[in-house]
């Protein structure tokens, strides 16, 4: 069986993880999250939500009613973002625009090859999804 892999050559590396870092601390003050919103926040963990799960669980089992419990597998969730309209989102949340002309730099700058065996594709970019592993793209979603 032929593996298709898509390989990212504006790879990750350690000066990429401290631009997004310089970058992440300076707008997150920016993008505030919903109180209910646990993951990818600072200080914010999943044994908080997990409590959280079972205070409103022991609630209604104490209060005689049912209980109904719905999880989100949100692993595709990085491939639909629109990079236009989360730069205007960005914009609106009033992200400054030295920081908003480096993120687009940064994410139209991507460039992707398909490697099937031996072979590779030419380069192309995308215009949607956001970077897997990136240290900014929890807050993008």
């Amino acid at each position: 069986m032929t593996k298709i892999i898509i390989v990212r050559y504006v790879c990750l590396t350690f000066f990429g993880k401290i631009i997004e870092l310089l970058i992440l601390n300076r707008i997150e003050p920016n993008l505030i999250t919903c109180a209910n919103q646990f993951g990818f926040k600072r200080k914010h963990g999943t044994d908080m939500c997990v409590f959280t799960r079972k205070e409103i669980i022991r609630y209604y089992i104490n209060h005689g009613s049912v209980k109904y419990v719905t999880f989100l597998d949100a692993f595709q969730a990085y491939d639909p973002v629109n990079h236009t309209v989360l730069l205007r989102k960005l914009l609106s949340a009033g992200v400054p625009m030295y920081l908003l002309r480096l993120i687009a730099f940064w994410y139209c700058n991507q460039f992707y090859h398909v490697r099937w065996d031996n072979a590779l594709s030419v380069g192309f970019t995308v215009s949607y999804g956001v970077r897997q592993g990136g240290l900014l793209s929890h807050l993008f979603l």
